[in-house]
């Protein structure tokens, strides 16, 4: 690799900016399980339900994080894997509930299933 991918104060860049998105997402981490949204300004939006696909993007990110190294991502990751595998399951009829929130599924409409 040549040119401006392979130059040092890019490779630094590309570093710092993940540490930079790693350390900020950490907010979405929702008490209750799973990751939640977060405003402009990266506070926590804890009243909006938990939705499935910021969950499992953000247990996505986090991984990449854990395979990079830096610290405190696996406890996230494992954060987003029990919500993945306890709040937004349906141990009944299978598949994952597209949202939760504090009263469970905030519907039974399965949006985001995947056979198994």
């Amino acid at each position: 690799m040549t040119g401006w991918p392979a130059n040092a104060a890019h490779l630094r860049w590309l570093e710092a900016e993940s540490d930079r998105l790693l350390q900020f997402s950490q907010a979405a981490r929702h008490p209750a399980g799973g990751f939640g949204w977060l405003d402009s300004a990266g506070q926590p939006q804890p009243d909006i339900p938990v939705q499935l696909w910021i969950t499992c993007r953000m247990t996505h990110v986090f991984a990449l994080g854990q395979l990079l190294g830096r610290p405190g991502c696996g406890g996230l990751v494992d954060h987003g894997v029990a919500a993945l595998s306890g709040r937004f399951h349906d141990p009944n009829n299978s598949g994952w509930y597209a949202a939760v929130d504090a009263d469970g599924p905030t519907s039974r409409a399965k949006t985001a299933s995947a056979t198994v």
